[in-house]
């Protein structure tokens, strides 16, 4: 009896469910998204310059957006405020958002809202990739409810709340895969077949973006063959051969810019702003300190009821109904492709959390979302996820905002930003309305555009190893001749140690709770 009627609210609870104009589903999407945008917004006290973890990374790519905007938006030269050798031009993956920003800056006509509108446009992104997953899930059969519920709760990852608002490509380049997905699914659910094109499109977008993207399109292609060739055998070897051509032929130029925009413009400009090679595990002790990271920084991703949700989501799409040969080869497929990732660019991802954004979290989202589904389908596990979602973000925007300040406290390390030293020179520079052409050398730190995005200036950054190379320290002065140096206070000692013909070079012009400015003599 309490089956029957347990069964019955279930089916009126469907039902009701199922009646939910399709707009309305989309409006309360939308309001979620609004409301955790100025959640996190307010988070940040309206600075929206690059800080908290990783901020040397934002300014890296924030760097590229204020160039565009102040060298005539010209898009196949991307330069940062690092001079190096060629004043500051340098190889980037594809630099489209940071163009963008630009655009809309230079539109707006406020060079001081560029950052906010970075930010902006990364967020408008992602709510898009959340957009399509809501339409994955309805592809699926899936209810209001969790068209809803589900995004959001893949939406509530401490990582994607912080890295959402933020200046990096990796969360446009899972949007793409998401948007990929969606298509890749109307494929495989037989709704349309020329879906798989833009599915490789749309990854091949997001591999542009983030070369560890690349996990997806080589894995849509890699299923497409196995269930053309071995599951379905119905399509024609010219059909096959037709999207293997497109696949090969998008793929190929999507390799070829990245080429082009990373190793060969690095290789012309002896840029070493960004990377534009791997670094992969050449040793099993490697093994050992990847596992150290992902214990260090698991927590970073999901929260631990997140955890908890999401294996038991998979153990569920284990259940019988689910066992499809076409499912199982998706999943296998991007198990090994994420090991391959692993093994070839293992060595980042230990130092780069935001490497997970387009790699282990869509990984996660698609080996669970139908398990997920699943659990979700009646009333009692609608209720739970809403219960689950809803203190997931009171916990997790909290975590989010904490990761903005100067000193953030995992398990295993502090993560420091110090960023103090460049607030106080910046607030300096612009308070005596230094010339914006005045060259800038910052000595004693490691992050390459960082204090120069804070100075607004263009030069160099020397940490405190290069330092000792007087050599090294010297051809950078005659080669760039800059107007002023930016110390952190703590180093004022090392200067006359490590490279006194500097510091007779120059004179104290201003000394800070933080910073000491010098201004150079010729």
């Amino acid at each position: 009896m309490i089956n029957i009627k347990f069964y019955n609210l279930n089916n009126r609870f469907n039902s009701r469910i199922s009646k939910t104009p399709g707009f309305a589903i989309y409006f309360i999407l939308f309001i979620v998204c609004f409301f955790t945008y100025f959640k996190i917004f307010d988070g940040y006290k309206s600075d929206f310059r690059p800080q908290g973890v990783h901020f040397w990374a934002q300014a890296d790519r924030s760097s590229i957006a204020l160039n565009y905007y102040d060298n005539g938006l010209n898009f196949f030269v991307p330069q940062t405020n690092y001079l190096e050798f060629s004043n500051g031009k340098t190889g980037v993956e594809f630099p489209i958002v940071q163009y963008i920003s630009a655009l809309v800056t230079k539109i707006s006509g406020n060079r001081n809202n560029i950052f906010l509108i970075y930010r902006s446009i990364t967020f408008l992104i992602l709510v898009i990739g959340i957009f399509f997953l809501s339409k994955t899930i309805k592809l699926h059969g899936g209810n209001g409810f969790q068209q809803v519920l589900i995004p959001v709760f893949y939406l509530f990852s401490p990582i994607l709340l912080f890295y959402g608002f933020n200046l990096l490509p990796d969360i446009p380049a899972f949007s793409f895969i998401l948007i990929s997905f969606y298509f890749f699914e109307k494929h495989r659910l037989k709704i349309h077949f020329n879906s798989i094109f833009s599915a490789f499109i749309w990854s091949c977008f997001a591999t542009l973006l983030k070369l560890t993207s690349a996990i997806f399109p080589v894995a849509y292609f890699i299923w497409f063959l196995a269930d053309s060739i071995f599951v379905e055998k119905q399509y024609s070897k010219t059909l096959i051969l037709k999207v293997a051509g497109v696949f090969i032929a998008l793929f190929g130029i999507t390799v070829s810019i990245n080429f082009l925009f990373t190793v060969y413009a690095n290789s012309i400009y002896k840029s070493t702003v960004f990377l534009s090679t791997s670094r992969h595990i050449n040793q099993w002790t490697d093994f050992s300190d990847i596992w150290e990271n992902v214990v260090c920084w698991h927590r970073e991703y999901f929260s631990e009821t997140q955890y908890w949700i999401v294996v038991a989501a998979f153990i569920t799409s284990l259940y019988t109904p689910y066992l499809q040969k076409k499912v199982i080869i998706l999943k296998l497929i991007l198990i090994l492709g994420f090991v391959f990732f692993i093994l070839l660019m293992g060595k980042q991802l230990m130092h780069h959390d935001y490497y997970a954004i387009c790699t282990i979290i869509p990984v996660i989202l698609i080996l669970s979302i139908d398990g997920l589904m699943l659990l979700t389908r009646g009333c009692l596990g609608s209720l739970l996820l809403l219960y689950f979602v809803n203190s997931i973000y009171n916990s997790n925007t909290k975590q989010s905002e904490r990761r903005i300040a100067e000193v953030y406290n995992i398990p295993c390390r502090e993560v420091w930003d110090y960023r103090g030293y460049m607030v106080e020179a910046a607030k300096w520079f612009e308070q005596n309305k230094m010339s914006k052409k005045s060259k800038v050398f910052v000595l004693y730190d490691y992050p390459l555009n960082t204090p120069l995005v804070y100075l607004d200036r263009k030069g160099m950054v020397i940490d405190h190893y290069k330092m000792k190379d007087k050599k090294l320290v010297n051809m950078w002065f005659d080669l760039h001749k800059p107007h002023y140096i930016v110390i952190p206070s703590q180093w004022k000692s090392k200067l006359y140690i490590d490279n006194a013909e500097i510091s007779f070079k120059s004179s104290l012009i201003f000394e800070g709770k933080q910073v000491l400015i010098f201004k150079v003599k010729y």
